[in-house]
């Protein structure tokens, strides 16, 4: 399968500000005493950038709103690779769904985001290989690393990754498990009331892998989790069902043979409806919306499922 990236559509400028610097000194046989003003108050400092929960994947914070790039990325059965990083920037999970796969290798498409100017730097990065090289990414020491979605392609024999990283407050901690799909339900109830958060899944030899996070920030006391199943086409509603009783997709993963699971996440007992749009349009303000799933369809015409919630 060919790799069909698109060129970058849009990039920002940064500014920066300079402050001036004077300095007092005296002539040769002057006798001038050194002098402070203290009529001008020092100016308050600049407010820290703002720190997020990385395992929600943005939503209430980042703003999609400013696109830098849609491309892909791209894994060979026999072991060629494609990675890419965005430092300063958030991005999509993998899109999954029809017709990624060819018999010899996979391609997911992505895209990329302007982060807004007060939070502290995430980059984001996307990894393929093929499976044997899985087990690297997943460390279970603290990191300052969040893996958003995972795909895994046994047929080919590869999978990818997406993944948020952060240069401040990392102490995130990895969990690792395989359960049957009838035992996941019970598993992600387990996970949130241990205060991890599930935010990638995958099947697995007819099992579910799914990865969850503590963060040694959060004081929170507990997380509700619901798990359910959609297709292709009714994705969209599911996550609707999963926002409008006050969760965030944290986890949206599957393949059309199998359907798709979604992980919804709230803070203990937070029922407050949150936002959510399907495919919105580009005149939208998409201020504080994070993209929590990218389904595609190639065999539908190219039909994709892009979602978002803030």
């Amino acid at each position: 399968m060919a790799s069909r990236s698109r060129a970058a559509v849009q990039f920002l400028a940064a500014a920066c500000l300079a402050g001036a610097l004077s300095a007092c000194g005296h002539g040769a046989g002057d006798a001038v005493a050194p002098h402070s003003d203290t009529t001008k108050a020092a100016p308050p400092p600049l407010p820290l950038p703002r720190v997020i929960d990385l395992r929600f994947k943005g939503v209430g914070d980042l703003s999609s709103s400013v696109g830098l790039l849609h491309t892909d990325i791209l894994a060979h059965q026999g072991g060629g690779a494609l990675w890419q990083q965005f430092d300063s920037a958030a991005g999509s999970p993998l899109n999954l769904g029809n017709g990624t796969c060819s018999a010899t290798d996979c391609a997911w498409f992505l895209f990329v985001f302007a982060l807004p100017t007060d939070l502290a730097r995430i980059a984001t990065a996307y990894r393929a290989g093929v499976m044997s090289e899985l087990p690297r990414f997943a460390t279970t020491g603290p990191t300052d690393t969040v893996i958003t979605s995972l795909d895994l392609e046994p047929a080919v024999g590869v999978f990818a990754l997406s993944e948020f990283a952060t240069s401040r407050s990392g102490g995130y901690h990895l969990t690792q498990r395989r359960v049957p799909l009838g035992e996941l339900q019970a598993a992600a109830s387990d996970e949130g009331a241990a205060n991890r958060v599930i935010t990638a899944i995958a099947f697995d030899s007819g099992q579910v892998r799914f990865l969850s996070y503590s963060w040694d920030h959060d004081s929170g006391q507990g997380y509700d989790v619901r798990v359910l199943q959609a297709t292709l086409s009714t994705a969209g509603t599911v996550a609707q069902s999963l926002a409008a009783e006050g969760y965030v997709v944290t986890a949206l993963g599957g393949d059309p043979a199998d359907e798709f699971v979604l992980v919804g996440t709230r803070a203990h007992g937070d029922t407050q409806p949150r936002s959510l749009l399907i495919n919105p349009d580009l005149r939208t303000n998409l201020s504080g919306y994070a993209v929590v799933g990218y389904l595609d369809d190639a065999l539908a015409g190219g039909a994709t499922t892009l979602i978002l919630e803030r």
